[in-house]
């Protein structure tokens, strides 16, 4: 059973990743994803404490749902050419910077340096 908490939060992950795809990782603050999301400022901060606390659980959620769609299709028994074929489609949908989140990750990870930081890269952007 899903509570109303839950709930929330995947709407504020929902909305934010459609700021993000706008606006990049770099212009985007809290006051754009409370806009987006409609709701107060410490409704959000309940949540979630910056952006990219945000930003970062965006793309785990991203990446997540990626990973769980290749597995079902290896359950359905899609042969390899057909994985490869719909991974290698998707890819090239992504690299459209105007409907994905490539410009924001790229801002995020040139922006954030520290070695933390770059293993959080590496754990949600493992292909780079």
């Amino acid at each position: 059973m899903v509570n109303k908490s839950d709930i929330k939060r995947e709407l504020i992950l929902t909305k934010a990743k459609q700021v993000f795809i706008r606006k990049g990782f770099a212009a985007v603050t809290m006051k754009d994803i409370i806009n987006e999301c409609e709701i107060s400022r410490g409704g959000i901060y309940i949540y979630f404490s910056s952006v990219d606390e945000i930003f970062v659980q965006v793309i785990y959620t991203c990446n997540k749902q990626k990973l769980k769609e290749t597995q079902n299709r290896i359950k359905e028994n899609m042969s390899f050419k057909q994985v490869i074929d719909d991974f290698l489609g998707k890819q090239k949908k992504r690299l459209n910077m105007d409907s994905s989140l490539l410009m924001a990750m790229q801002e995020y990870r040139f922006s954030h340096k520290s070695e933390q930081d770059t293993e959080i890269y590496i754990n949600f952007y493992p292909h780079n």
